[in-house]
């Protein structure tokens, strides 16, 4: 790969002294890093590389998973899944990017992954070949509809648009469009929500005896029959 030789100093966010790491580990890592350092842009020139979103500890993380230890000794797990899925998409990590919605998709949808899930597929549900995190965007919304007798579902929808306003406010697109996504889902979910409810409230006023009543409830709503038992 023409241009692209020798060291590079990378620079993360937290870390005074820069990691070397060589030029074509980089650049056959990231199709974003190859275009930096193969050009003639500053970073080849200098042979820099400046990560300032990315703290030390991820990119300890991501070192695993850099070309050829990408084909080894990298292994995406529940703890570090979310920060390598955002880096793999941020600097066009093909292999990395493939390795995480593969983790992801082996792993159901739950109370304690459901917000990091959500937020992740309003992030990148528009980005190139985002057809999992598009998917993954109706998973978690039908899981908040069906589950929300067990969770509170307003807190983990305000978290992830506090989540999403900040990320917004870096964006170079426009600040209202992750925000109004956003919204739109959170009125998606309480209409489910509300939807769900009146189907158990009517199967509860019009059933006779009371074990159809109890019957439809089930059907339409098993989370409030189990509330009822």
């Amino acid at each position: 790969m023409g241009g692209v030789e020798g060291m590079i100093k990378v620079k993360v966010k937290d870390r005074d002294e820069p990691y070397l790491v060589p030029a074509m580990v980089l650049a056959l890592s990231s199709e974003v890093w190859r275009g930096c350092l193969a050009g003639s842009f500053k970073e080849g020139l200098a042979k820099e590389l400046q990560l300032t979103d990315v703290a030390d500890a991820t990119f300890r993380i991501l070192l695993d998973f850099l070309l050829p230890a990408a084909a080894s000794s990298g292994i995406v797990t529940d703890s570090n899944v979310y920060q390598l899925t955002e880096i793999s998409l941020k600097y066009e990590m093909p292999g990395l990017k493939s390795k995480c919605t593969l983790h992801l998709s082996s792993r159901d949808i739950s109370a304690d992954n459901v917000e990091q899930r959500l937020y992740l597929a309003i992030k990148f549900q528009d980005h190139a070949d985002s057809g999992f995190f598009r998917e993954d965007l109706q998973r978690c919304k039908s899981f908040l509809i069906e589950k929300f007798m067990h969770m509170d579902t307003c807190k983990i929808l305000r978290a992830v648009q506090t989540r999403v306003k900040e990320d917004a406010a870096h964006a170079s697109l426009s600040p209202a469009a992750l925000t109004d996504l956003c919204i739109n889902l959170t009125w998606e979910v309480m209409d489910g929500i509300t939807c769900r409810a009146k189907k158990a409230r009517t199967a509860y006023r019009n059933a006779t005896p009371v074990g159809v009543q109890l019957n439809n409830i089930q059907h339409w709503a098993p989370d409030l029959y189990r509330f009822l038992q």
